[in-house]
């Protein structure tokens, strides 16, 4: 039986109003979008998963102001959740008290709160409200 060979180059696009960001399966973010800041290095405050592979930064999502994406609203926690590669997939870990919506390509919306998802295709994640008009970051996969 051979052994698959892993696709290491996928990576994940995520955008807001004002921020574009890529993270690959590795870990690496890169930025996308000119005179955005970025926080590469995480407080004390911001958990990191370590794994037997080393260190699998997470992109943080939130109001506060050491998160990756910076997003307001009434519904929006400090740090609201936090997008993960694990294998060959990615996955959004939801850590509010308001849940995370999910609305994929095929329209349906999934509702997570303090659980996680594994993410697909394109779609849009919106934080604390099912209204996807705010607090909104798309998402797509790249190859």
């Amino acid at each position: 039986m051979e052994a698959r060979q892993l696709n290491t180059n996928i990576r994940l696009l995520l955008a807001t109003a004002d921020t574009e960001l890529c993270l690959s399966l590795h870990g690496r973010k890169e930025i996308l979008l000119e005179g955005v800041e970025f926080q590469d290095e995480f407080s004390e405050n911001f958990p990191r998963k370590e794994s037997e592979g080393g260190d699998e930064r997470a992109i943080f999502l939130g109001r506060d102001k050491h998160c990756d994406l910076i997003l307001k609203g009434d519904q929006v926690s400090r740090v609201h959740a936090r997008i993960q590669p694990e294998g060959q997939y990615f996955y959004l870990y939801d850590t509010s008290t308001n849940g995370c919506f999910f609305r994929g390509e095929d329209e349906q919306v999934t509702f997570i709160r303090r659980k996680s998802l594994r993410l697909w295709g394109q779609g849009l994640i919106s934080l604390g409200t099912p209204d996807f008009t705010r607090a909104v970051v798309s998402i797509k996969h790249l190859d």
